[in-house]
């Protein structure tokens, strides 16, 4: 099965700060994904979001 999956980075203040990404959510269609993606773009633009395709039950070693 694959999800999208909504997530947002916010930017560092400082040089060398982490970052760490939260996700936002989990969703069976990338149409839904990116329909909370653009009101969540509305309400912080401090960082970025990003929607991405993932296979349920399955392992990426260096992320998806």
């Amino acid at each position: 099965m694959t999800v999208w999956i909504l997530f947002f980075n916010e930017w560092g203040w400082d040089d060398g700060e982490e970052n760490h990404p939260q996700i936002l959510g989990v969703f069976t269609t990338k149409s839904e994904a990116e329909k909370h993606e653009t009101e969540a773009n509305k309400h912080n633009s401090h960082g970025y979001y990003r929607v991405k395709m993932a296979e349920v039950n399955k392992y990426y070693q260096y992320g998806c």
